[in-house]
């Protein structure tokens, strides 16, 4: 079993494949996968839209998009821990560059849906330090949009098509899908367009977090409370006032044959 760090992880997405047409033609057929799933979500036939979803491959260049959303699926059926380990196979080190806010802040309601308090106030601390340096580099674009780094990736995205593994470490530096994007032109309106999208996204999310937090922080002081006017009975402590952590780990180590099996 090899432990592979971020950064090595991160320049290596997609070499599984034999090659870089390969890994474009995949993603070609995991788009229609992706449609299609959509589409059975949207009809709510949730238990054949995960049948949809599972068909991408973790190799694919859609696998973590699709894994968001099967997690949803999974909610929609009630069954918070499959949900939950979808996005633990996601939520990590390694590939938490290339996740969206939405999948945390799902992560975040499960938590507090399984009273998992700890992991509320985890994923909390995890949002902003992930999201906080994106709100900087997305409004650093809308100032900026002419700018050599902006301007340089504009023009390979516009010229050939890339692989979110091309982009390194600059992932996190650019709007989320802009290097898919269809619409890029030169001239800066469309990445202003998506960064100011991506930015309403991470805000969105982030007041919904506010509400969960608020929520946990309720929960807890009418725990007190209720300790407080009562005597302990431990025999008689009900199983919604009781807070469970499933799915954490105290490491934070993450093997390659793990992911995607939690």
């Amino acid at each position: 079993m090899i432990q592979l760090s971020r950064n090595i992880i991160i320049l290596s997405l997609g070499i599984c494949l034999a090659n870089k047409a390969n890994a474009l033609s995949l993603g070609n057929q995991n788009i229609n996968t992706l449609n299609s799933a959509r589409k059975l979500y949207a009809k709510n036939k949730i238990e054949e839209s995960i049948k949809e979803y599972n068909k991408v491959p973790k190799i694919s260049e859609f696998w973590i998009e699709a894994t968001e959303e099967k997690a949803w699926a999974y909610v929609r059926l009630g069954k918070y821990d499959q949900a939950l380990s979808q996005l633990k196979s996601i939520i990590n080190p390694v590939f938490i560059p290339f996740v969206g806010p939405e999948a945390i802040m799902l992560a975040t309601f499960i938590d507090l849906k399984t009273c998992n308090y700890k992991g509320v106030f985890d994923k909390i601390k995890l949002y902003k330090n992930e999201m906080l340096p994106r709100v900087e580099a997305l409004e650093s674009i809308i100032k900026d949009p002419k700018s050599d780094f902006v301007l340089s990736w504009s023009k390979k995205i516009k010229d050939s098509e890339l692989l979110a593994s091309d982009l390194g470490k600059d992932i996190t530096k650019l709007p989320r899908y802009y290097y898919r994007d269809k619409k890029v032109d030169l001239n800066s309106k469309r990445v202003v367009e998506l960064a100011k999208k991506d930015l309403e996204d991470i805000s969105k999310n982030l007041k919904k977090m506010k509400i969960i937090e608020i929520e946990v922080i309720q929960r807890s002081y009418a725990y007190d409370n209720s300790l407080t006017k009562n005597k302990l009975a431990f025999n008689d402590t009900k199983a919604k006032d009781q807070m469970t952590f499933p799915h954490e780990k105290d490491s934070k180590e993450v093997w390659l044959d793990e992911i995607g099996n939690y």
